[in-house]
């Protein structure tokens, strides 16, 4: 089926929920509802894994654009509606659920066992991990300390993606407040969270002390147990330099959550109109240091130039590796 292009993004304009399903029957992949939001807000990266996979018309923003574009018969697909259709045709599939509060995930999933007995519900969970953070710091503050071992459950529950978020966001919309440390400021500065007038609503609401203490010692379960690289492990100002043949740190929200080690993060650039800020072209090649992918990325995935200084004693052998095979390669040329 035919594709239309709206900010980049393709959209598959379906004629009707059968038409979907007919399709992702037979073409495997994630489904993306497309609105307004998306199109807006797309990163190069989302376009990128949008069109890889099957983006739909969600919002008639895009509907709208769809007909536009000569797509007389293409209709807006509700998501919720969506989801029961697909059930309904797979009746006997395995699921997981996410989202809503927990009484509301549990009500629906003791509904859909009802509706369609033959269903496999492998599980499922609230999608509010503010309240599970503020619930961990209730049971776990004594009145003058926070006990140790909070952040390995949330960050096994939740993830390390989501727990960053929604820590940086909290700090984020209490910049002014001095309660929060220079370098847990310094640290949510440097996690992109798009503008939104609701942020405030995913906001921790725990005493911005008790708040600021867990960051900081999430800061170091990353620093410690991840050994992730953040902002302040890149040289000041870097992200606005060239990238060409420098060791790069990706940024960790990229990664999957099985790789979220900073050995991951470290991606050494050769080439692309992305080194350079100034062209248009955004893509950037070179190769993963740990396990030596050529590939590329994007200039806006990478957190800057790495501080070779604050290395692992591997990551820096083979960056002297790397070079010393790049001086070779320019002396036998």
């Amino acid at each position: 089926m035919k594709k239309f292009s709206l900010n980049g993004i393709e959209v598959f304009p379906f004629a009707s929920e059968e038409q979907i399903l007919d399709h992702i029957d037979k073409n495997k992949g994630i489904l993306v509802a497309i609105n307004a939001e998306k199109t807006i807000k797309a990163s190069d990266r989302l376009r990128e894994i949008i069109n890889l996979n099957i983006g739909y018309c969600d919002g008639m923003g895009a509907v709208k654009a769809a007909l536009k574009k000569g797509y007389k018969d293409a209709i807006r697909i509700p998501g919720c509606e969506l989801w029961l259709k697909i059930i309904a045709r797979h009746p006997s599939s395995s699921y997981y659920l996410i989202g809503s509060t927990d009484e509301v995930i549990t009500a629906t999933a003791e509904k859909l066992k009802k509706t369609f007995p033959d269903i496999n519900i492998t599980g499922f969970r609230n999608g509010f991990i503010k309240n599970a953070i503020e619930k961990a710091l209730a049971e776990n503050f004594d009145g003058m300390h926070l006990k140790d071992g909070i952040i390995p459950p949330l960050a096994k529950e939740y993830g390390t993606d989501r727990l960053t978020w929604v820590l940086a966001n909290t700090v984020k919309e209490h910049m002014d407040d001095g309660r929060f440390r220079p370098a847990n400021k310094e640290w949510a500065d440097g996690i992109y969270i798009p503008k939104d007038r609701r942020n405030y609503e995913f906001s921790v609401g725990s005493h911005p002390e008790i708040v600021n203490g867990l960051i900081t010692d999430y800061r170091q379960y990353l620093s410690d147990v991840l050994h992730q690289y953040g902002v302040g492990d890149c040289l000041p100002g870097s992200n606005h330099d060239n990238y060409e043949h420098q060791l790069l740190i990706l940024n960790p929200f990229l990664l999957h959550e099985d790789y979220k080690h900073g050995d991951y993060q470290l991606f050494y650039a050769t080439s692309g109109n992305g080194c350079d800020e100034s062209n248009i072209g955004r893509k950037v090649f070179g190769r993963f240091i740990k396990y030596d992918e050529h590939t590329h990325c994007y200039r806006d995935e990478f957190l800057g130039i790495a501080d070779e200084s604050k290395l692992s004693e591997w990551a820096t052998q083979k960056l002297e590796e790397i070079r010393a095979g790049e001086d070779e390669g320019m002396v036998l040329s």
